[in-house]
């Protein structure tokens, strides 16, 4: 079965107002089903020194990652590795998949994509020599904060999926976050056996109130994309 997941383009007008905003989140074409609006924030992309000029100019459309959804879901390479192993943690999958995963399997990996929104936390392209411990300038972040910020208002989120603890402590210093509850031990919330590296929080932005996970990054071992625990966490959590 081949499938071809497409960028929903209803808040693509609103995205272009954003200031300084050069990457659109992708959204699914059922986001927002059961007033749950639930958008996953990664933390960068990165090239290699040297390459910064022709991956920003690689990526100039702004609809460039949105666009390339399907990539990041069935191409099986290094850079494919992080978010494939989150899709497999939130549809509980046992198993690697592919195209010629049976049908039952493509349609829950198809249901739960249709249904998120996605992007980089960072709104723009690193350039480091590794892919851990790259260098962010305040600035940067701060920009990216405000731009993040403008995306949750647009797309009325609900639940925010943070990809390791620095996109976690990002948001909850943003501009205009009211902390409503916060708590490092997991466990009293989910009633499940306590895993570090995840954390909840719910935060109120305006008049919105949203909750918050931070979970391990999905290229770190802790992450552990078939473990019971990690994939019961997210089941918990989507269905608040």
């Amino acid at each position: 079965m081949f499938m071809n997941i497409l960028h929903n383009n209803l808040y693509d007008n609103q995205f272009a107002l954003i200031p300084k905003i050069r990457s659109f989140p992708f959204v699914g074409q059922n986001f927002g089903i059961d007033n749950k609006r639930i958008l996953v924030f990664a933390h960068n992309i990165y090239c290699k020194p040297g390459q910064y000029d022709s991956e920003r100019q690689k990526s100039s459309n702004k609809l460039h990652y949105a666009n390339a959804i399907n990539d990041y879901l069935f191409s099986n390479e290094n850079w494919t590795y992080t978010f494939r192993n989150f899709i497999k943690a939130s549809v509980k999958l046992k198993n690697n998949y592919s195209h010629k995963s049976s049908i039952e399997t493509l349609h829950q990996i198809e249901n739960f994509i249709n249904k998120i929104a996605y992007t980089n936390y960072i709104n723009d392209i690193l350039e480091s020599k590794k892919a851990n411990n790259i260098k962010i300038t305040p600035e940067l972040i701060v920009e990216s904060s405000s731009i993040n910020v403008d995306i949750l208002k647009t797309l009325k989120t609900t639940h925010v999926v943070c990809w390791g603890k620095q996109v976690f402590d990002y948001i909850l210093n943003c501009p205009n976050i009211e902390i409503l509850n916060k708590s490092a031990n997991f466990n009293s919330l989910a009633k499940l056996k306590n895993k570090n590296g995840f954390a909840f929080a719910k935060i109120k932005l305006f008049d919105q109130e949203i909750y918050l996970l931070r979970i391990f990054h999905p290229s770190m071992p802790g992450f552990s994309p078939y473990n019971n625990d990690t994939q019961n966490i997210l089941d918990w959590f989507y269905l608040l």
